[in-house]
């Protein structure tokens, strides 16, 4: 968001993608070309780099070679229901028409059978043909819908993946930067919070096991946050060893006993790292606000942000609410955001 933010750039879903990616992946060619676009970079300029790498989030590709398949077929069926429309009042008219040529004869009874008989064959075939045409057009409709309800679940799959952070499979820093904006829009301001964690010495646990071990223990970690929240509650990973979870319908009492109980439940994981036969039991620290102390979305991820590294700088393992922050933690924290 910061990012965001700074450079100027229009807060579209899709650009949240990309920034997310370019600061937790490693391929130096997609932050590259991400350096590349400087200052200011225009919209065309981030699509460009968003088809290129990460194609997902636009979901764009796949979706508008088949969103225009999908309309182009829908308008030769209207183009065809028009025609049929148009033939069927012609036929009508024709029908109309012979009507009145028979009931305009003087002795009606004077009329040939045959010319009868052809008058009943003429109709019935120009009916048959209008069955058989109806019918095609129908197909056609059901075909088309089904269509329509294939590209329905495609757009879906993709939107699940442009909002799912692959390694834990919550929600991503995309997803939680809408939802956070939504249920600010959407929630009384004052019945919702913020749990920000951090894994305590992360940095190590990937120096000492490879990224793979670092890989697992934020796999134990994402599944312990999610087992410990109710099933509505949103739970991203907003970053390398950094996780969030927003708490709907709730006070800062509530607030605080979940954050304890988050950090009670990482602890008590065990051991989940193994070393030279040594173990490692592995920590959170955390920090959290209530929504009502801040003006904005940005400003209470701050606020749980600053909470967070007070508790990172004063032991880790514990939890801090952004009301017990002093002056000096904040002029601390607001330093080393800057530097």
């Amino acid at each position: 968001m910061e990012m965001i933010d700074r450079l100027g750039v229009s807060p579209l879903p899709r650009n949240y993608h990309l920034f997310y990616i370019c600061l937790s992946s490693t391929d130096q060619r997609l932050r590259g070309a991400v350096r590349a676009l400087g200052n200011s970079p225009s919209q065309a300029d981030l699509d460009d780099v968003i088809e290129k790498f990460v194609p997902e989030a636009m979901g764009s590709t796949y979706m508008r070679r088949h969103q225009d398949d999908v309309l182009r077929n829908l308008e030769g069926v209207l183009s065809k229901l028009n025609v049929d429309q148009l033939e069927a009042a012609n036929f009508t008219g024709a029908v109309n028409k012979v009507s009145e040529s028979l009931a305009n004869q003087q002795d009606p009874n004077k009329i040939p059978p045959e010319t009868l008989m052809k008058v009943a064959e003429a109709m019935v075939e120009a009916g048959r043909r209008k069955v058989v045409a109806g019918n095609k057009t129908i197909s056609q409709v059901e075909t088309h819908v089904d269509e329509l309800g294939k590209l329905r679940n495609e757009i879906e799959r993709l939107r699940l993946i442009a909002n799912t952070d692959e390694l834990t499979r919550l929600a991503n820093r995309r997803s939680f930067d809408e939802s956070l904006a939504m249920v600010y829009s959407n929630e009384s301001r004052n019945s919702f919070g913020l749990v920000m964690l951090d894994i305590d010495h992360f940095k190590s646990i990937n120096d000492t096991h490879g990224h793979a071990g670092g890989d697992e223990v934020l796999r134990v970690v994402a599944k312990c946050l999610r087992g410990s929240m109710r099933q509505d509650t949103v739970v991203a990973r907003t970053g390398g060893e950094e996780f969030a979870i927003i708490l709907k319908k709730t006070n800062i009492e509530e607030v605080r006993r979940a954050a304890e109980r988050i950090r009670e439940a990482v602890e008590k994981l065990g051991i989940i790292t193994r070393h030279e036969g040594k173990s490692r039991k592995v920590t959170v620290s955390v920090g959290a606000a209530m929504a009502d102390d801040a003006e904005t979305p940005q400003a209470l991820y701050e606020l749980a942000d600053a909470a967070l590294y007070c508790s990172k700088e004063t032991g880790r393992n514990r939890v801090t609410l952004s009301g017990e922050l002093g002056t000096h933690s904040t002029e601390r924290f607001l330093m080393y955001k800057k530097g």
